[in-house]
């Protein structure tokens, strides 16, 4: 069920620590809104292969590290 998930927006919800492994899973996935949490630890690289995503929002978290790669070899990522 999960697999075929396509949006994910949890903005502002107070969320910490650092990001699931188990996002980097979800091959349908187009929107991920994460912004404006506590989120922390670096933008796995894994992002990138998330080929249907045109959606990634993760400003105001406390990311750290530079930005993948890979994310640049998403054609389809927009935002």
């Amino acid at each position: 069920l999960l697999l075929s998930l396509e949006s994910i927006d949890l903005s502002s919800n107070g969320l910490y620590r650092r990001l699931p492994d188990s996002l980097w899973g979800l091959e349908g996935l187009r929107s991920l809104v994460l912004h404006d949490n506590e989120l922390s630890g670096e933008v796995p690289a894994t992002l990138g292969s998330l080929s249907n995503l045109k959606t990634v929002s993760l400003y105001l978290n406390k990311l750290s590290g530079s930005i993948p790669s890979t994310i640049g070899q998403n054609t389809n990522l927009t935002h």
